[in-house]
């Protein structure tokens, strides 16, 4: 989990998810919302977290080596991506975009995407769909 991370990568993380969050100009109230409860769930300092409102254009994406933080960001990445239950057409873009930067296939984002979809629809935890992953993406 995130939160056996050092701060420093919790709060990269949290950068990366505000760029993606913000890629259409604009960081709307439930993304927002939703970030800012990732940053209370990971320990984050709540000034720090809202820091990253202010000016999300500035913030530099880096992107993990560590192939599990990988895999873990980019799961966040799509669980923002539905938290409004749909995945609009620029937002799918977006995650093949990100996909291949950190080293995936555009084909993988499907994947990923269903996985988390269908574990979450039969109830299964974040570690059980992550490993399941892990087997699918190797």
């Amino acid at each position: 989990m995130l939160r056996d991370y050092d701060i420093d990568e919790r709060i990269q993380h949290l950068k990366n998810l505000v760029v993606l969050a913000h890629h259409d100009g604009e960081l709307h109230a439930d993304e927002k919302t939703t970030l800012e409860l990732l940053g209370e769930k990971w320990g984050l300092p709540e000034d720090v977290t809202a820091g990253l409102f202010s000016s999300p254009e500035t913030i530099e994406v880096i992107l993990p080596s560590d192939a599990d933080i990988k895999l873990n960001q980019f799961f966040d990445a799509v669980d923002l991506a539905l938290g409004d239950g749909v995945l609009k057409h620029n937002e799918r873009i977006l995650l093949e975009t990100a996909a291949k930067n950190i080293g995936y296939h555009a084909s993988d984002v499907r994947t990923i995407i269903d996985a988390i979809n269908q574990g979450n629809k039969e109830g299964f935890s974040r570690p059980q769909i992550v490993e399941g992953l892990k087997e699918r993406l190797s």
